[in-house]
């Protein structure tokens, strides 16, 4: 379903009357808090105490809320949002753990498969980082012996952390392509098309990473350099925030929170593009994939194209955290935090399929 067919039903069904223009973008807020929050832990009991805890200390009356104050328009929309979610946290339905619609693969991938089911989603990177960062953060019990803590942890090793997935499993991560090539600062699946060759070409662009500054725990860890790209990308930013400076000033400040979630390797050079000569500050690509396409077919393929990371968890540290943030001030009122969520993996190949038919066009293996 069109995600503008998706908020038009979502609207629907809350019973909002969207006759009134001024409502609209209130009501856009309210399913923008819905789908942001999606993952609280606790549910729809979390998402409603978020929207209470937010709305504390200010006010909102009744005309500036339906926009008849001389005031003009306010962005402050959590007060109605929170008596929303009252009443679905009172239904005691907790919100799926995964985005709607979305059913994700619950076995290891196989490597030596040539085709892939029809809306193949791979497995959810959310969902595998969370399994591996609770195996590799088990802590040793103060009673506990190094030979039982260790069996303990091996036991732990042995058991499938996501549905029949194994810490050694294959993995498969799904990411979009673009139809443009990012910019070299940029990362992201891409393609492009040829039409006086009649040539497709599928590449995949990446962020480096020195992993010194990821707190690699081994001297050897910190002499490599990794290489990432983002699959996960859930931001949001909170506006109408009231801050005071020492001097009593007050202004209106934003906040940004940003949750990110990566496949980090050390073995790009096995796929590494050749790089061209004389021009500097290149990004790293792998290797294309390329093949024959007349432009009628191309266009199709391109229009429902994605790629597929297959990878293998690492035995050492699988997960890293990576925080950064700023805090806001009164010359810049925008304050910052961000999490940056790691699966540290060994690349196997990146394959190009299509979305709905499971046809692979093209696959980039490692150098022999």
């Amino acid at each position: 379903m069109p995600p503008g067919a998706v908020v038009t039903v979502a609207i629907s069904l809350a019973g909002h009357p969207c006759q009134e223009n001024f409502r609209l973008l209130r009501y856009l807020d309210e399913q923008s808090f819905r789908y942001n929050e999606r993952r609280d832990p606790h549910g729809d009991v979390g998402r409603f105490r978020s929207a209470v805890r937010d709305a504390a200390g200010r006010w909102l009356t009744y005309k500036t809320l339906t926009g008849k104050s001389p005031g003009g328009t306010v962005k402050l929309t959590i007060l109605p949002l929170a008596f929303v979610l009252l009443a679905v946290a009172q239904s005691g339905q907790d919100a799926p753990a995964t985005e709607p619609n979305t059913v994700y693969s619950q076995v290891p991938f196989d490597l030596s498969a040539t085709q892939l089911p029809p809306h193949f989603t791979g497995h959810d990177i959310v969902a595998l980082y969370n399994a591996f960062q609770k195996v590799s953060s088990l802590k040793r019990d103060d009673y506990e012996t190094t030979g039982q803590f260790e069996q303990r942890a091996g036991a732990l090793r042995l058991k499938p952390l996501v549905g029949d997935i194994g810490p050694k499993s294959t993995l498969a991560i799904v990411i979009p392509v673009s139809a443009t090539v990012p910019p070299p600062y940029d990362e992201g699946a891409f393609s492009s098309y040829d039409a006086d060759k009649r040539l497709l070409t599928f590449g995949l662009q990446c962020s480096t990473y020195h992993l010194s500054s990821l707190a690699a725990p081994s001297p050897k860890l910190r002499k490599s350099a990794g290489y990432s790209i983002a699959v996960k990308d859930d931001s949001t930013i909170t506006d109408g925030i009231k801050g005071t400076n020492v001097f009593g000033a007050t202004v209106e400040t934003s906040h940004i929170h940003v949750e990110k979630y990566e496949i980090l390797w050390d073995n790009g050079e096995e796929f590494r593009a050749r790089q061209s000569r004389g021009v500097a500050l290149q990004p790293y690509r792998i290797r294309p994939a390329v093949i024959q396409a007349e432009p009628e077919v191309a266009r199709r393929i391109r229009d429902s194209l994605r790629a597929l990371i297959v990878c293998s968890a690492k035995d050492e540290l699988p997960t890293f955290l990576e925080t950064t943030g700023y805090s806001a001030t009164f010359d810049h009122p925008t304050s910052s935090l961000s999490y940056k969520h790691f699966l540290n993996v060994t690349l196997l190949a990146v394959w190009f399929f299509d979305a709905n038919s499971g046809n692979v066009y093209g696959r980039v293996q490692p150098k022999k």
